[in-house]
């Protein structure tokens, strides 16, 4: 019985198209995201809070999405070579040396903007409560990584096989990450889409993802630790 639910949905899978195929993965995983950003950017959610409700639901939401998408890939015949998370010698070491080099290009743009712009720096737009759970910020500091990476980056640009142009795929993925970043408002320039674009090339020219992962991980947590409680 067990055997024969499982080969029916191995086979039901394999009927998907791969264009379906990638149409239920950006649906699923950023389809509640994307639209929750564009509703406040319509000013139809009238803030968007950092805080502990907020992060504990993003937890679950990304666990279950993981989960559930890991069991149709798996199906599809993805498995975590084909996604980039076989871990290499040096991950670390490079994925510290890409933190560092986003560092100093967010602050190139920053100091620029502010140039133009003397009120550049100022945002309205994120909110932070006031003493998040250091346990909470650590979770979704490392689990966060994972979700956006996996997903936006190696599926993205390993989709079709990488047999699609990967500039467009690139393109496809810095889109995929502005649209449910909306909330950062004059910040997508900053860090968005630099970091998109620097994940997009690392990865199309690599096929690794640790070293994404461990840089994602750092400017989360180091991005978020100042509102922890002492």
């Amino acid at each position: 019985m067990k055997n024969s639910i499982i080969g029916n949905l191995y086979l039901y899978a394999n009927k998907i198209s791969i264009f379906y195929e990638l149409i239920i993965i950006l649906f699923v995983s950023f389809g509640y995201l994307i639209l929750n950003n564009v509703l406040f950017v319509l000013n139809i959610v009238k803030e968007f809070t950092i805080s502990n409700d907020h992060i504990y639901f993003q937890i679950r939401y990304e666990i279950f999405v993981l989960l559930t998408l890991g069991i149709f890939l798996y199906l599809r015949g993805w498995n975590f070579k084909s996604l980039g998370l076989k871990p290499c010698q040096h991950d670390i070491f490079i994925g510290l040396l890409i933190y560092l080099c986003f560092c100093v290009l967010t602050i190139f743009i920053w100091s620029i903007g502010i140039l133009v712009s003397p009120g550049f720096g100022a945002s309205k737009y994120i909110l932070f409560q006031v003493n998040l759970n250091i346990y909470l910020v650590i979770l979704i500091s490392i689990l966060n990584p994972f979700f956006e990476e996996i997903l936006v980056c190696s599926y993205i640009l390993s989709w079709n096989r990488g047999a699609t142009n990967k500039y467009a795929m690139i393109f496809l993925s810095v889109c995929i990450r502005i649209l449910y970043h909306l909330y950062q408002g004059p910040f997508i320039l900053v860090q968005i889409i630099p970091f998109g674009i620097i994940a997009g090339v690392w990865f199309t020219r690599t096929r690794r993802l640790w070293p994404l992962l461990i840089a994602h991980f750092l400017w989360d947590i180091i991005g978020l630790l100042p509102h922890t409680g002492k």
